[in-house]
């Protein structure tokens, strides 16, 4: 009995990791080179400046999937062609985003322009997004209720236009 009830928590805590590992999935980590003096992002086997670096970054176009956060250190993974890497990034040299979906009643949402740290809420919108389509947002940009966004275009969008994607 013992052996039965092991491999049913074996098998639950599998199937949390993939829940856990699926809502994660939405969110990424963009490295950050220009704010590091040498100009690279360390990728590191363990959550601490003293564990070995399995890889240096030198690009920010790089989305990284987020697996969760230690302490100050986000747990990535890096896929290229097929191949995985594992490891850790210390929050100071990376961002992060979140991915959402535009959801208006409307069919569209409104992109808007910022200027002087607020939202230009009176001039023209500089973009419109049908509903479903998936932005990228930045959540240290964002101004109270309104979204900064970079994907597909760099602008503010409402709250209430977007939802999180899980």
């Amino acid at each position: 009995m013992a052996y039965s009830v092991s491999r049913l928590q074996s098998a639950a805590m599998v199937l949390l990791a993939a829940v856990s590992f699926s809502a994660a999935a939405q969110t990424y980590v963009v490295p950050e080179p220009n704010m590091q003096p040498d100009g690279r992002v360390n990728i590191r086997a363990q959550p601490t400046t003293q564990s070995r670096i399995l890889l240096q970054l030198e690009e920010s176009d790089e989305k990284l999937a987020f697996l969760g956060r230690q302490g100050n250190w986000y747990r990535i993974r890096r896929s290229r062609a097929g191949n995985d890497l594992y490891g850790y990034i210390h929050k100071s040299q990376v961002h992060l985003l979140h991915s959402y979906r535009v959801i208006s009643s409307d069919g569209y949402a409104n992109v808007r322009d910022a200027s002087e740290s607020r939202v230009d809420r009176e001039g023209a919108p500089i973009a419109q997004l049908r509903t479903g389509t998936r932005v990228l947002v930045h959540p240290e940009q964002n101004m109270g209720n309104w979204l900064f966004i970079s994907e597909p275009v760099i602008g503010f969008v409402h709250k209430s236009q977007l939802r999180r994607e899980n």
